[in-house]
């Protein structure tokens, strides 16, 4: 039996056909009879044999990340941990250049309202984050053995370094200033950059990006350049990584607060790091100084430094160990109080299929309120990561 169209099935892109496919399995032979046939064959290799007719390299991916806490004061709470779904593609143009381009949306199926807190990333823009979909990524470029250019949302220049000990899997990524005052740094630039445009050149022995934001956000818009940042990460050996990155924001008004996903005048942030991972051992410290680049639970902007550790240890093919620190301080004329960031956090993992994996975490917790008194207990954490990719 022919299938009803209201419009012209062989005008969709065949990447977008794929992405529908995967999350929505046998409704694609009756939508899309002519690019998948009621025969019953593998779907997944036909759908392969699609996109290479297309000329195209498409990469279907996804994470569904889910995790339970236990304070030591008797709260509990369930959160979705930034579940995610996207689609990679690259299409050669000519002459060693690429058109590439990324889609990544959070997914949240479980509220995250919840009396723990866990992660720095919120998984999504401020304001997004009880939405059962979020903008994490979606950008476009062009790519050659001379550099890649792209633009849209996407990871930053600061979080080349920044982004490095944010690799537990319950809690962390709170002290090196790439989620800056709570949010996924989309507005400041450090974390997902939205707006922005970036031109990155991997090499053997060194990478650097270049980063900026153009916008019309505030009154202190700029002409060019509302944001700038830049990382240069050193590769001397093989495992070994030394890096450091700035980001700077000049279209900052004095109360952001007042108006949603505005940036903070003043806005900077200095960031260094180490990173050594071979195959049993992965040691990373960042150190960051920033200035009005986090808050505290008041919303008062404050200047200081922050410090993070990860270790890791993996046992045998599937076991994983893993410990270390966050530690965020104000410095400076006050404006934070007594307010600081400081846990050790430590934890095991067993990894199965190609990343999937079950954990468990706890963090012992001394981090303080603006005035002094203790902001939040210990917590013992469980979760599942089941990763797809097509």
């Amino acid at each position: 039996m022919k299938a009803i169209s209201i419009f012209n099935l062989r005008a969709i892109h065949p990447a977008f056909i794929l992405l529908v496919m995967s999350f929505f399995p046998g409704s694609y032979a009756v939508c899309f009879p002519e690019y998948f046939p009621l025969s019953g064959s593998d779907t997944a290799s036909r759908s392969k044999e699609v996109l290479q007719k297309a000329g195209e390299l498409t990469d279907i991916y996804g994470s569904l990340r889910f995790k339970v806490g236990f304070a030591f004061s008797g709260e509990t709470g369930v959160q979705d941990d930034a579940s995610r779904m996207g689609i990679k593609g690259a299409v050669p143009i000519g002459k060693g250049f690429d058109a590439i381009m990324q889609l990544e949306v959070g997914v949240g199926l479980v509220g995250n309202k919840t009396a723990i807190k866990f992660s720095g990333d919120p998984g999504g823009a401020y304001g997004e984050i009880d939405n059962v979909f979020t903008s994490r990524l979606g950008y476009v470029g062009v790519r050659s053995k001379y550099g890649q250019i792209t633009w849209g949302k996407q990871w930053s220049a600061y979080s080349d370094i920044g982004g490095w000990t944010d690799s537990y899997n319950a809690f962390g990524g709170e002290a090196s200033g790439t989620y800056s005052a709570g949010t996924d740094g989309a507005v400041s630039g450090s974390g997902r950059a939205s707006n922005s445009f970036q031109y990155r050149l991997p090499l053997k022995y060194f990478e650097v990006c270049a980063q900026i934001q153009n916008r019309s956000i505030t009154d202190s818009s700029t002409s060019w350049a509302d944001t700038y940042s830049f990382s240069l990460v050193l590769k001397p050996v093989t495992g070994l990584k030394i890096g450091a990155a700035y980001n700077k924001v000049r279209d900052g008004i004095q109360n952001p607060d007042l108006e949603i996903n505005k940036p903070k005048y003043g806005d900077e942030a200095w960031v260094a790091g180490i990173n050594y991972n071979d195959k049993t051992v992965n040691a990373i410290f960042t150190s960051s100084i920033f200035k009005n680049h986090e808050k505290d639970e008041l919303g008062n902007y404050f200047s200081g430094y922050g410090l993070e550790l990860y270790l890791e240890y993996r046992f045998r093919e599937h076991w994983r160990f893993y410990g270390g620190f966050n530690y965020l301080q104000p410095t400076g004329n006050g404006i934070g109080g007594e307010y600081r960031i400081q846990y050790l956090d430590f934890g095991s993992a067993y990894v199965f299929g190609r990343s999937s994996k079950v954990f468990i975490e706890t963090r012992l917790d001394d981090s303080k309120n603006h005035d002094g008194s203790k902001s939040r207990l210990g917590v013992f954490a469980f979760g599942m990561f089941f990763e797809f990719g097509y």
